[in-house]
Formats: C-alpha cells, structure tokens, sequence
C-alpha cells in the first residue's frame, strides 16, 4: 500500500504549478488560504494526506522559483525537498541534507532572514550571549543567551535556519532545529502560520497548550527524549508516534 504522504505530495505538486499560472496576487491570495486550510487539515483530519500535500506545494514552488536561476539544479534541490513526503525522514543522513538544504531553498528564506535579523540583534549584546554553535545534523546556526526575550521566559524559539535558546533550556535544542527541518520541509509560511496556531490555542480553548499545535508537535518528534504525548514522528528514528 502507497503511503498517504506521497500521493498528498505529488499533487500538491500539481497544485503548486497551478499557482504559478495564475497573476501574482491571485496566487499569493491562493497559496495562503490553501496552506491555512491544510495546516488545518493536517492537524484535525489525516494527517498523512495533507501533511504530504504540504510538503509537495512547498516543493513545486521552490522548483518553480529556482528553475530561472539555476536550471535543473533547482529540480534536484526541490526533488529533496519533496522526499520529505517520505520514509527517509526516519534515515539520520537525508535529515542532514534536508536540514542544510534549507539554505538553499527561497520559500524558507523569509524565516531565515528573520533569523539573520534576530542574530545581529543579540551580537549587539555580545556579553550576554554564552554560546554559538552551528548544528552539523540540521545546518542550523544555534544561538545561547542573548536579550530578545520576554522578561523571565525561559525557553527557545527558531526562524529558519536559526535557534536561539536560554541557557537553562538547553535540552530544547533538539526541538528547535526540529523546526528547522520544517522550515526545510513545509516552507516559512508553513511557520508563521505554526507559530500563530501556537500562540493562539490557548487564547481561544485554555483546555489544549501551545505543545499541542500541529508545527510544535512535528518538531518536538524529533527530540528523541521526548515525553510529550501526540508527537508526530516525521523526524524520529523510529516512527514509532503519529506516523
């Protein structure tokens, strides 16, 4: 049997091609109402399906926007882009590639230059800064310390290909360049719309946390030490949660 990712995959592909086709504002309009309502999708109805439709449409328009530049190299990029659609996230190695992949690919730009924005922010602080470090399993540029936090948060947050944490949430690392590889995977609009689910939920049902948004809970899969129920194992070794 075909696993649900890879026929959602291939036609949010097609989706993506038809975006394309259409004048600039009509597709920016569509491709935004078309990602809220598979987010949703994705963490109410078959996960599966609509996570691979996802990964797909962030996929087609990565090839799209890379093909004028640099021809068939941009098909090889976006080709690994969409195997995220499949078993080989379980494999250590194509998570590497996907994870460094993702500073190549312009549709998770918008997060990383934020990121960039938010690393130059903290450097102006230097001394409260403890620690930087580039993470080689995810491509991802781990900032500790810093001053662009809330008064007395304790935590960590990533844009793109940079995560920055406290330095007594260490043991977060793991699920901030989780994000990363969603960003690599699904795109930044794909986090911003995650990290509004995040900051919402417990506005608007104070029973469900901000862990229970379907982005955080992708990216909390691939700590391996997780306690955390309802993950969903895009990232892990073993899909041995939410497949």
């Amino acid at each position: 049997m075909i696993p649900l990712p890879l026929p959602g995959a291939l036609f949010g592909t097609l989706l993506a091609w038809g975006l394309v086709r259409l004048p600039p504002g009509e597709a920016l309009t569509l491709w935004g109402g078309l990602s809220v309502l598979l987010y949703v999708g994705a963490s109410r109805g078959p996960e599966p399906l609509w996570r691979g439709v996802l990964i797909g449409l962030n996929a087609g328009l990565n090839a799209a926007a890379l093909l004028p530049w640099v021809g068939p190299l941009g098909l090889c990029a976006a080709a690994l882009n969409l195997l995220a659609a499949s078993d080989l996230t379980c494999r250590p190695r194509f998570r590497h590639l996907l994870g460094w992949s993702g500073w190549l690919l312009p549709l998770g730009w918008p997060a990383t230059v934020l990121g960039l924005g938010a690393f130059g922010l903290n450097a102006l602080a230097w001394p409260s800064v403890r620690r930087v470090w580039m993470d080689r399993a995810t491509g991802t540029v781990v900032l500790v310390g810093g001053w662009l936090w809330w008064p007395g948060f304790r935590g960590g947050y990533s844009l793109g290909q940079f995560a920055f944490v406290t330095p007594d949430a260490l043991g977060l690392v793991a699920h901030e360049t989780g994000h990363t590889l969603n960003n690599a995977a699904f795109g930044s609009l794909f986090h911003f719309i995650g990290a509004a689910d995040e900051l919402q939920l417990p506005l608007l049902n104070p029973s469900r946390r901000w862990a229970d948004a379907y982005a955080e809970r992708l990216a909390e899969g691939h700590d391996p030490r997780t306690r955390q129920a309802q993950v969903v194992g895009l990232w892990a070794n073993q899909s041995s949660v939410e497949a």
